[in-house]
């Protein structure tokens, strides 16, 4: 597990976070508050810095036992990088084992 507050720094310094300018970002929070999202007005004359993240899960089946593993991704709302290993971090894996109930 990569806790996010310790992932962002790392990106950070790494040169992996996206380049994401202080006029998109104010754009971004104007644009969600001209529609009345209660969320996006939680700041004040904070937006041109506030970056929006989403969390993202996705899972796949990797045997015929039905067996799964969960992967959550964080990732940049305004990043226009379309290589999702550049764009998209995974923050965790879980892997889910189905219970059977056999009755004979």
């Amino acid at each position: 597990m990569i806790l996010p507050h310790q992932l962002l720094p790392w990106l950070h310094r790494n040169g992996g976070f996206p380049e994401i300018s202080h006029v998109d970002l104010q754009q971004y929070w104007d644009h969600c508050k001209q529609r009345a999202m209660p969320w996006a007005t939680a700041s004040t004359n904070l937006e041109s810095v506030l970056h929006p993240l989403y969390l993202w899960g996705d899972d796949c089946q990797y045997n015929e036992s039905y067996e799964k593993l969960i992967c959550v991704h964080l990732g940049h709302v305004l990043d226009s990088r379309k290589f999702s290993l550049e764009s998209s971090w995974p923050l965790f894996t879980i892997r889910e084992v189905p219970l059977h109930h056999d009755h004979h």
